[in-house]
């Protein structure tokens, strides 16, 4: 089930909704709880056992952890994180390593290949948080219940973000969490800008970047039609991501919660760096607080900095998922990032100096995320030598011209909604005067009403990251 189908819409958010806000608010969380069971189960019902025990898990960990002596604690802290990674590598890239092991040996081991289970990066990795905090002196959760709603709430559940239990702690207790009409308004408001991103925009880039993206002879595409497929792809991964994550946000205030912001606008950056304080921010803190920082951070010299950095950024990489591609990309952008932090320092750059970086950055983006969309290294390679003109193709041809005409308009909305030219409106005199709100509540209210008549005849794409 996910959020922008009409099951969740019309039916499951309904139900869920009017039942939470008419029960008593000590049984808040056991109705989170039992709904996100039921959430997971119309989605992956196989693997709604594997959610159970990692909640277990860690609800039985950190309990031991805050009575033990500080030696048990360390040990049960590494039984249970090294408990939780087998897990994720087991089911992230047993598939991966019999495919290697296959094409290396050029034989056939005729095993299954194992599903992945929907969201298992993100739960697992909030779970790891809780053990660590817990560890670090955050005090336990003592009801399962409330447990289980912290790593099972829907909102979050499959696409992040992923929500630290230092940050959210204080609103677990059900009695301590209550939700105003404000809230309730916000994270409506919230989860219609979320829903309209991810039908009316990710949707439609989609149509492009899989059309250009999974044709047989990308080779014979012209330069500029290889660009265009490109920066459509770099369009529907923000919008689609970025919409989940307003629409779990949205959903989160909704509930009485106050989950961080995930996006900050990643392509307005003015450098690589600047883009991953922006992009899937709840990712780059976690790696950062319970990764960079433990292994010394930025505390120790050049050579112990780039370990950490390259550690950090293999993990990324192979979060994403088990593939060459994704390893790659993980360590190019190690490459540019320490670049930048220990060489080029673009945060001195002023006035022509900026804007080429800023320019650099952006195509930089663009073609790296051209290798995290290609399923193969060899198509990555095929695909950066189009966009160079190094396969022989045209600079231009007619394919591109009809097709930039046909979605220039979507295009000019990705630039102008991917930019905070539109926040800037809505909180400006315009935006605050009352002709203003009315005005942009009523664009909002016909873009939500556009997008569930997409959804009604039948516009339906899974969200990008569920497979992470």
């Amino acid at each position: 089930m996910v959020f922008s189908s009409l099951t969740f819409l019309f039916l499951f958010l309904p139900i869920f909704l009017s039942v939470y806000y008419l029960l008593p608010k000590k049984l808040k969380n056991f109705w989170i709880f039992v709904s996100s069971i039921w959430f997971y189960y119309c989605g992956q019902k196989q693997y709604v056992w594997l959610m159970i025990l990692v909640i277990a898990v860690s609800y039985l960990s950190a309990i031991l952890i805050n009575r033990a002596d500080e030696n048990k604690k360390r040990i049960i802290l590494a039984i249970t994180v090294i408990t939780f990674l087998i897990i994720l590598f087991y089911f992230k890239y047993t598939n991966f390593i019999i495919e290697n092991l296959e094409y290396i040996t050029s034989e056939e081991y005729g095993i299954n290949k194992i599903i992945l289970p929907v969201g298992v990066s993100f739960y697992i990795f909030q779970a790891i948080s809780y053990v660590v905090d817990v560890y670090r002196g955050c005090t336990p959760i003592n009801n399962f219940v409330d447990m289980g709603a912290y790593i099972a709430c829907f909102p979050q559940l499959i696409a992040g973000p992923i929500i630290r239990y230092n940050d959210i702690s204080q609103y677990i207790d059900s009695r301590n969490r209550s939700v105003s009409i404000d809230q309730i308004s916000e994270g409506c408001y919230r989860f219609c800008i979320g829903l309209t991103k991810k039908v009316l925009l990710a949707n439609n880039f989609a149509g492009l970047s899989n059309l250009i993206f999974e044709a047989e002879n990308v080779a014979a595409y012209s330069v500029l039609y290889c660009w265009l497929g490109a920066i459509a792809y770099t369009f529907q991964i923000y919008f689609d991501f970025s919409g989940y994550s307003d629409m779990a946000i949205g959903l989160g205030k909704m509930l009485g919660f106050e989950y961080k912001e995930n996006f900050n606008y990643p392509y307005i950056a003015a450098s690589i760096t600047d883009f991953w304080r922006r992009w899937h921010i709840s990712l780059s803190i976690w790696f950062r607080d319970y990764v960079y920082i433990p292994l010394g951070g930025n505390r120790r010299g050049l050579w112990i900095q780039l370990r950490n950095l390259f550690i950090v950024w293999l993990l990324t990489g192979m979060w994403h998922g088990a593939s060459w591609n994704y390893i790659l990309w993980g360590i190019i952008y190690f490459t540019l990032i320490s670049l930048e932090k220990f060489w080029i320092r673009p945060e001195r750059f002023s006035g022509i100096y900026s804007i080429i970086y800023h320019i650099y950055t952006g195509v930089a983006i663009i073609i790296l995320w051209t290798i995290f969309r290609t399923q193969t290294s060899e198509e990555a390679i095929v695909y950066i030598k189009s966009l160079l003109g190094l396969n022989g193709n045209l600079f231009y041809d007619k394919v591109f011209a009809f097709q930039f005409k046909n979605y220039f308009l979507l295009f000019l909305c990705g630039v102008i909604f991917s930019t905070p030219i539109y926040k800037i409106i809505a909180e400006g005199k315009i935006g605050n005067s009352i002709y203003g709100k009315a005005f942009l509540s009523i664009i909002l209210l016909l873009l939500t009403l556009s997008s569930l008549l997409y959804i009604l005849m039948g516009s339906y794409n899974p969200f990008l990251y569920f497979m992470f």
